[in-house]
């Protein structure tokens, strides 16, 4: 894995002419039945190499783009992830609440579970 991330997208949404503007990103993920969090951060540019998008096309992705992967409109969204964290939590959403609260009112940080950072 070289941190490279890819979504497909249409060349005419709001994110693509965001991503023109500013490549700096921020993706976030969890499965908060298992507590696991993940904050990635990096830099996003859109693509329309048609290799990439022949290679990764699959029937899911065919769902939400209906005229086809030769559709004009379909691009990709690389992402090259530069940093993340990753938190697993161990104790259940209420003292979770309350590890927040009382980092607010203290201005100190959560104390949610493990933490890992990585890059930067």
């Amino acid at each position: 894995y070289d941190g490279t991330l890819w979504f497909y997208t249409r060349r005419s949404a709001e994110k693509v002419s965001e991503t023109d503007r500013d490549h700096d990103v921020c993706l976030t993920f969890s499965d908060q039945d298992k507590g696991v969090y993940v904050s990635l951060s990096g830099s996003a540019r859109v693509s329309d190499d048609q290799t990439l998008i022949d290679k990764y096309w699959n029937p899911f992705i065919a769902a939400w783009f209906p005229e086809g992967k030769d559709d004009p409109d379909v691009a990709l969204l690389e992402v090259k992830i530069e940093m993340g964290e990753h938190w697993m939590a161990k104790e259940n959403k209420a003292f979770q609440l309350y590890e927040f609260a009382k980092a607010n009112i203290k201005h100190t940080t959560p104390n949610i579970g493990e933490n890992e950072k990585f890059g930067g």
